[in-house]
């Protein structure tokens, strides 16, 4: 047998280096599993805007309380603001579908096809010739907001003289569906008016697709025309009629 002492316990330095295990992740630290789940399942209520919104926010949320190499959550975070997005994007542009359905249907027209009675509409519904007043500033996007379709002989601001659509493609931007739109009216302008030279009084303006909308199909630009002030008479030729 033998006799030999057992080795000295070791003397833990504070100095020394020493590696262990990470601890657990406590329930403050990580992303919730349970959150995300929530997330994912709020942003497929399409139907229901206000839960895809807190869906997004707790997957936002998610991902801010995530820690580097802890993925606990995060893809499921990640899916559920892509699904989110899209489900918003979605809603957006049926509720504009059926937002003009809703409207112009109150508008009385001639066999020609003139207003003869005042009505609401959205720009979209606009048709050439049609008289209309727009309290919102020139120039701006297809949205939810709604336009006074009044008969020409009546005082307003505007009138549409020109609609058509631009080529298919991806979103080109802001500036580029402009820049796009710009020489269609331009053309249109001076046939409508009756002018082929020279500068106007007269303001060219357009009703544009935006992101959304663009993503969605639409393509329609609406083309007005107005002098600045209310005018009770249409514009059509209004150039021939001004000549000396």
């Amino acid at each position: 047998m033998s006799n030999a002492a057992p080795p000295p316990a070791h003397e833990l330095n504070p100095h020394d280096n020493v590696t262990s295990r990470d601890p657990l992740p406590s329930s403050n630290e990580r992303p919730s599993q349970a959150m995300a789940v929530a997330a994912l399942v709020l942003c497929c209520i399409f139907f229901n805007p206000i839960a895809v919104i807190i869906g997004i926010g707790l997957a936002i949320a998610v991902l801010f309380r995530s820690k580097p190499r802890r993925n606990r959550g995060v893809r499921k975070a990640i899916t559920a603001i892509v699904v989110g997005s899209c489900g918003l994007v979605l809603i957006s542009s049926l509720v504009a579908w059926l937002w003009s359905f809703t409207y112009g249907t109150n508008i009385e027209r001639d066999k020609n096809g003139a207003v003869t009675s005042s009505g609401i509409t959205v720009p979209e519904l606009l048709r050439v010739g049609d008289c209309f007043e727009d309290d919102n500033e020139p120039g701006e996007p297809f949205i939810l907001y709604t336009i006074d379709v009044v008969p020409c002989s009546e005082p307003h601001r505007w009138e549409a003289y020109h609609r058509f659509l631009l080529p298919d493609g991806p979103w080109p931007g802001d500036n580029e569906v402009a820049w796009l739109s710009d020489p269609g009216c331009r053309t249109a302008f001076h046939e409508f008016i009756g002018e082929r030279e020279g500068p106007s009084d007269l303001r060219m303006e357009f009703y544009l697709p935006y992101e959304a909308s663009w993503r969605s199909g639409d393509r329609l630009v609406v083309c007005y025309v107005g002098t600045g002030s209310p005018t009770t008479d249409s514009l059509r030729g209004s150039a021939l009629r001004e000549a000396p």
